[in-house]
């Protein structure tokens, strides 16, 4: 898998990811990107930076929607689980293991807009 990101290196060649960097790039941009913002694939995304205060009970949603927008969009990264944990007692955090054991991890808590999980159970 390859990624060719919109900068040069020093030699002035566009800077390419390869394998897992171009995977752990290519999630994460899905992660982040809110559906309507690419006009060729509208419903693509999970617009996770709208999520600034998300209640317990929407952890499951929030997981079906990043399953889901994976398996549709890049079914080549062979994510094999997709799991949603609270840090700290406070943030959220996603962690997609694809089949050939390699771990990609967003921590919400070490992004500039944080995703903190309230309960109010």
């Amino acid at each position: 898998m390859t990624e060719y990101l919109l900068t040069t290196d020093s030699f002035k060649k566009p800077t390419v990811l390869k394998d897992n960097d171009a995977r752990g790039k290519l999630l994460l941009n899905l992660l982040l990107l809110t559906p309507g913002k690419n006009p060729l694939f509208p419903e693509m995304g999970c617009g996770l930076l709208r999520y600034r205060h998300i209640m317990e009970n929407q952890i499951g949603e929030i997981q079906n929607l990043v399953t889901k927008q994976v398996e549709t969009y890049l079914p080549e990264c062979l994510a094999d689980t997709i799991s949603l944990s609270v840090k700290n007692r406070k943030y959220l955090s996603i962690q997609i293991t694809c089949k050939d054991d390699v771990a990609f991890v967003y921590n919400s808590e070490d992004s500039e807009f944080p995703i903190e999980v309230d309960d109010f159970s």
